[in-house]
């Protein structure tokens, strides 16, 4: 009888946690994008035909160009760590192309191409960024919106 009451409790305290991690993973890569976005001339990462993951975790120039080293040619980044930050509610890396991230119908099993896990929608025309997690906060905020 005690197990039947203790382990949902359990479970419930467990899936609340993902939220303060959620957001503050959410906080973090907004940051980089700023920076990235004022170290480059006010270009968004992902502008130019470079996927935004691969802005944010190698070496760039002013003009956006990349590599995997730093030089006097490639002096920031990078921005995130080279796994990416992780959606703690599917544990997708992965970032979708969306025009309006907050809009997103959530789906924690969607992959990108290599079957990654998506686990952020992020547009690169306005540095939106999302979670690709369904429901809602404890507050009611759907977690799209965060």
């Amino acid at each position: 009888i005690l197990a039947a009451t203790v382990i949902p409790a359990f479970v419930d305290s467990s899936y609340d946690a993902r939220d303060p991690t959620l957001l503050h993973n959410l906080q973090a890569v907004r940051h980089q994008i700023q920076i990235y976005r004022v170290q480059h001339e006010g270009k968004w990462p992902g502008s130019g035909g470079i996927p935004a993951m691969v802005h944010l975790m190698v070496y760039t120039n002013a003009e956006g160009g990349v590599s995997m080293t730093k030089s006097s040619s490639h002096p920031y980044g990078p921005y995130l760590p080279s796994q990416g930050l992780v959606n703690p509610f599917n544990g997708g890396m992965g970032w979708q192309s969306s025009s309006d991230p907050a809009s997103e119908s959530p789906n924690e099993s969607m992959t990108t191409s290599g079957n990654v896990l998506v686990g952020w929608f992020y547009d690169a025309n306005t540095g939106r960024i999302s979670a690709n997690a369904e429901g809602t906060t404890a507050d009611g905020v759907p977690r799209v919106e965060l």
